[in-house]
């Protein structure tokens, strides 16, 4: 199988190659997420590796009253789309200010919206149920020509991605309107302006990706539920799932106070430690442990920032299968009481290196393709790297057929570009 790029876009004579390895026998590709061609069979998610991600620009250094939080890979849906990734919600009829609103459908696929009437008021017809977090530059089409901000058009709101807010809104009106994804979150709606005639104007709803082609195809997509997340350590050390398995390689503990914590005084520094029984021992902690609200020293045993967090690696050979938290250089507690008390108004939490990897089964079903183009992507806050198997069937005929004459018709295409 080839592997690809999904990150670098689709070019002709690119396309050409990977639809010869789709149509005999299936195409690999990583990234966070995927779009390209595909055949109807379904995309399979082979690996998905962990990520983790705290903001420690501009000198930032995590303290108790700066907490930096920790982002990880955190999936809790899965969605593939056709061409149009539109999210319809479930569309009605629909009278509103003097305007009639008719969604036609065609074997169960949106065909248009026909819209109708004189608006005795502003009348608005909801295309999704939701905003929608999408990544990268789109392109929006479908109102009929003649429409403008201040009559008719496809209205895409903006919204903030942290707080959902509204932000601004942009208007298609005939030409196709680019809009760049990755600041906001977006949703679709008909606009009809009070004092309107529309007569049986057809909008065609449309949102692709730039770069694609700007025939109409019906909103197509799937979501699949699912609850995974996935952390990674700045040595490289990361959780991944790969084949129907979760292999965990990292750690976590929020320390809240209702730890066992013990005071030990060393050469006048005070530290406190508490047993960590799964985290695997290391010479140097800031390469496998992270912390939102202390800074990580390289060891317990070694030249130490003050009030830090850190792993033990004196007698790292002596007590192979032993390990403790420690928070040091703590002179600002007198007791082990007193630290319990301060964790219990100021958790913090800590990633750290699993001595041994655990392996849960989870189950992540193929997802559905929709031929000749699929996008696939995850909702993660933090991207991961995924690998992602376009599956095909030699044994289809029909499929493989169409696809090799699609594979003909663009190097058709290229050498007449070539030639002219």
């Amino acid at each position: 199988m080839h592997k690809i790029d999904v990150d670098g876009g689709t070019k002709t004579l690119a396309e050409i190659k990977d639809l010869k390895e789709l149509a005999y026998g299936g195409l690999m590709a990583t990234g966070p997420s995927y779009a390209g061609i595909a055949s109807d069979k379904g995309i399979r998610i082979r690996s998905i590796k962990g990520r983790s991600v705290q903001n420690l620009g501009g000198g930032v250094t995590p303290s108790p009253d700066n907490p930096v939080a920790i982002k990880g890979v955190d999936i809790r849906s899965i969605v593939s789309t056709g061409k149009n990734e539109i999210k319809l919600c479930a569309l009605t009829p629909l009278e509103y200010n003097g305007i009639s609103f008719q969604p036609v459908y065609e074997n169960g696929e949106l065909k248009c919206v026909k819209v109708n009437g004189t608006s005795t008021g502003q009348a608005t017809y909801s295309l999704e149920a939701t905003s929608q977090s999408l990544k990268g530059e789109y392109v929006v089409s479908g109102c009929p020509e003649g429409g403008g901000a201040g009559s008719y058009s496809l209205c895409i709101g903006l919204y903030s991605k942290e707080t959902g807010a509204w932000v601004s809104e942009s208007y298609q009106t005939g030409p196709d309107l680019a809009i760049d994804c990755t600041p906001r979150k977006t949703s679709i709606s008909i606009l009809v302006r009070k004092g309107i005639t529309c007569n049986n104007l057809l909008f065609y709803p449309m949102m692709r990706r730039k770069g694609t082609s700007g025939e109409y195809e019906p909103p197509k997509q799937n979501e699949i539920k699912k609850g995974l997340t996935l952390w990674s350590l700045p040595d490289g050390t990361c959780d991944e799932y790969k084949d129907g398995k979760v292999i965990r390689r990292v750690g976590i503990k929020v320390l809240n106070g209702s730890e066992a914590w013990q005071k030990q005084t060393d050469n006048n520094a005070v530290r406190y430690y508490t047993p960590c029984h799964d985290m695997e021992k290391a010479r140097n902690y800031t390469e496998v442990m992270m912390c939102t609200a202390l800074p990580v020293s390289s060891a317990a045993g070694t030249a130490i920032q003050d009030f830090s967090v850190s792993g033990y690696a004196d007698y790292y050979d002596t007590y192979p299968d032993e390990n403790w938290i420690y928070i040091m250089k703590s002179e600002r507690f007198e007791s082990a009481n007193e630290l319990k008390l301060w964790l219990t108004n100021h958790p913090i939490t800590v990633l750290y290196k699993l001595a041994a990897p655990t392996i849960e089964d989870v189950s992540i079903p193929i997802l559905p393709s929709y031929h000749p183009y699929t996008t696939a992507y995850t909702d993660s806050p933090v991207d991961p790297e995924i690998e992602w198997e376009i599956l095909t069937s030699s044994n289809n005929d029909v499929a493989v057929a169409d696809l090799i004459a699609r594979v003909a018709a663009l190097e058709s295409e290229a050498v007449n570009n070539a030639q002219n």
